[in-house]
């Protein structure tokens, strides 16, 4: 076979992979072991893949911009994604589950989307943040 991604630059998730067995074609997609990881390599890779061998090339996932309820005061080399809620009041604002760790699946139930944070990023509270819902993944 052949591999033809072996690591992404994201956390959580590192370990995903992509390739295809020789000589018959077909794609293999390996997700990582961590639950969280699992989940949002599945939602972010494997599910618009999926759905692309279906004929399906609408899929549409929105990206709102929202206020962070949190500070990220330390830039990190991997893109993160985190598990957050949009909580609404007068205007929506972003909170944090408390544990990101890539074990902690109750996140996943507690949260209403993934916040995402491009590498050397440092936000104050009040920022803009890309918030992704998670019902635009359709799960």
């Amino acid at each position: 076979g052949e591999l033809h991604i072996w690591r992404v630059n994201m956390k959580p998730g590192k370990p995903f992979t992509f390739g295809q067995i020789s000589p018959s074609g077909i794609p293999v997609i390996g997700l990582p072991g961590n639950p969280v990881s699992a989940f949002l390599n599945f939602a972010l890779f494997a599910r618009p893949f999926l759905l692309a061998c279906q004929g399906i090339i609408e899929d549409y996932c929105p990206i709102m911009r929202i206020p962070a309820g949190f500070d990220w005061v330390t830039p990190r080399k991997r893109h993160e994604f985190l598990r957050a809620r949009a909580e609404y009041g007068p205007h929506p604002i972003a909170m944090l589950y408390p544990n990101q760790g890539s074990s902690a699946l109750i996140s996943t139930s507690w949260a209403n989307g993934i916040v995402s944070i491009a590498p050397g990023i440092t936000l104050k509270e009040g920022a803009l943040v890309d918030f992704i819902p998670l019902s635009s993944f359709d799960l």
